[in-house]
């Protein structure tokens, strides 16, 4: 019997800037966005997803961090585009999250932007959500990051 065996490529993790304060942050998500070559690069952020309710139902606002608890002034509010997903976001949180727990802190691994491409403006006005197209939840984030006065960002780029 063959065996197939998929091909993976090494991933080279590229640190970015701490996620607070919130500014040069944004500026190298949107830097560095795309490739010379125009492709969309991979990011791993740090992400704080509320649900509506205690009841769980649906997803609410989600935001750049590592706890609600250290929510910081300038945090920058996402809007999460799960269409890549195989799985729903929704489900898995509900799966590995806390049980009384509102809200949840995850790596998730995604483009910066939306996955149907359109020229998008790198500016928003106060209040308005940033694009994050998420391919897939990587894990929760542990006490240990919840506490680090500083987490950073990563550019996940394979290989070639």
């Amino acid at each position: 019997m063959l065996g197939w065996k998929r091909a993976t490529e090494p991933v080279k993790m590229i640190e970015g800037p701490s996620i607070q304060p919130s500014e040069p942050l944004l500026e190298w998500l949107n830097s560095n966005a795309r490739s010379v070559s125009g492709q969309q690069r991979l990011f791993r952020l740090p992400v704080v997803i509320s649900f509506e309710d205690e009841f769980r139902l649906e997803l609410g606002n989600a935001f750049i961090g590592v706890s609600e608890e250290r929510l910081a002034e300038d945090a920058i509010g996402l809007s999460l585009d799960t269409a890549a997903m195989g799985i729903s976001l929704w489900s898995l949180l509900n799966e590995r999250c806390p049980k009384a727990s509102t809200s949840c802190a995850v790596w998730l691994d995604g483009y910066w932007g939306s996955s149907i491409e359109l020229d998008q403006p790198q500016t928003r006005k106060a209040g308005e959500k940033w694009p994050f197209a998420v391919v897939r939840l990587h894990g929760l984030i542990d006490a240990r990051t919840q506490r680090s006065k500083t987490v950073q960002a990563l550019l996940l780029e394979a290989d070639h």
